[in-house]
């Protein structure tokens, strides 16, 4: 079936400018779902979206966007019209360094309905720690080789939190008000992991 008779014309638009997009990799990825003639999913890789972030703003109906190792420059306003995203991937974690992405406080703060946020090698601040911690539908929270220094209290607030990693970053301590939120996985490193539901494991096998 064309995608002529799936989605609307803005949807396929979007959608063919995202694949002329410059390949900035060996392995450059557009990969999308449609359900009910709107784009669901996308998952791209290794393309530079550098002042092209608007056109994911098209798919108002988007539920998953996995960005790797793409770049993004800063994210738009529009972002926050992406009411029904449910889980949001941004990674560079096979780039060669950290990045900040400008504006993603903002961006975080509108989405509310987030239950799964991945941030691989994204430089985090207290703004972005804070607007993450008002995340308060979040079930997944993956932040990994982001520089953290401590185990930000905004994070206590996440009251439905079942799955938590914070792989390659330099906390020495973590409080004892960790353990008050209802997670069934926390990972730390490739060493140390907990399973709640059964039991601490060190080191993995």
């Amino acid at each position: 079936m064309k995608l002529e008779s799936i989605l609307s014309s803005r949807e396929k638009m979007a959608l063919n400018l995202l694949f002329a997009l410059e390949e900035i990799g060996e392995n450059p990825r557009v990969e999308f779902e449609i359900e009910k003639g709107h784009v669901i999913s996308l998952k791209l890789g290794w393309i530079n979206l550098q002042g092209e972030m608007d056109l994911l703003c098209y798919f108002r109906g988007l539920k998953t966007l996995e960005l790797w190792n793409c770049r993004i420059g800063a994210i738009p306003e529009e972002f926050a019209l992406l009411t029904h995203l449910r889980a949001l991937t941004i990674s560079f974690f096979d780039m060669a360094q950290a990045y900040e992405i400008t504006d993603l406080v903002p961006t975080i703060f509108f989405l509310s309905a987030l239950e799964e946020l991945t941030l691989e090698q994204v430089i985090m601040n207290k703004e972005v720690e804070e607007a993450v911690g008002d995340l308060s539908n979040l079930i997944k929270l993956h932040l990994n080789h982001c520089g953290f220094c401590r185990f930000p209290p905004s994070f206590y607030n996440l009251y439905k939190l079942k799955d938590l990693s914070l792989a390659g970053n330099n906390i020495d301590e973590f409080p004892e008000k960790l353990f008050t939120l209802p997670l069934d996985k926390f990972f730390i490193t490739n060493q140390f992991k907990m399973n709640f539901k059964n039991e601490t494991e060190s080191p993995i096998k």
